[in-house]
């Protein structure tokens, strides 16, 4: 069985918008953890690795998912640049952020791989609030493919 990383990083989510304007909301959480545990974890060899902004969900977080390496962080205001084009500044900041918990997330399992000497077969980056429909069983997988999930907002 391959070795597999789950990299979840950004904002819990919520049932109210985009999670930049609402609190997070542990249903969320939860529902999200649910779906992750029956379609990805409960089949496969995989190591849970969190970046998160949602302090107040610190404990739910690390109980549901038990990472191999979190960090919890309160948001970052990023000093954004004046040619960064775009309406809205917390639409810039929610950006700015999402990809600098990505990165913080694959720095924690980077240093595990260095720390352990292995490199993970996959590494999956996602969202607190995905819910996956269908199992997903990274042996029926070639790593010699880089795999891009179909996004549907429908």
């Amino acid at each position: 069985m391959r070795r597999i990383a789950l990299c979840l990083s950004g904002k819990i989510g919520n049932t109210q918008g985009k999670s930049g304007y609402h609190n997070p909301e542990l249903r969320v959480l939860q529902k999200g953890f649910e779906h992750y545990k029956k379609h990805l974890l409960n089949n496969n060899n995989i190591d849970v690795f969190v970046h998160c902004w949602d302090t107040e969900l610190e404990k739910e977080t690390l109980e549901l998912y038990k990472p191999v390496s979190s960090l919890f962080e309160k948001q970052i205001i990023f000093d954004i640049p004046k040619h960064i084009k775009g309406e809205e500044e917390q639409r810039k900041q929610n950006h700015y952020s999402r990809w600098y918990s990505n990165k913080k997330v694959n720095e924690l399992r980077r240093a595990h791989e260095i720390s352990s000497g292995f490199k993970y077969d996959f590494v999956m980056t996602s969202r607190f609030d995905l819910a996956f429909e269908t199992d997903l069983i990274f042996d029926n997988y070639d790593p010699q493919y880089f795999y891009a999930g179909k996004w549907s907002a429908v």
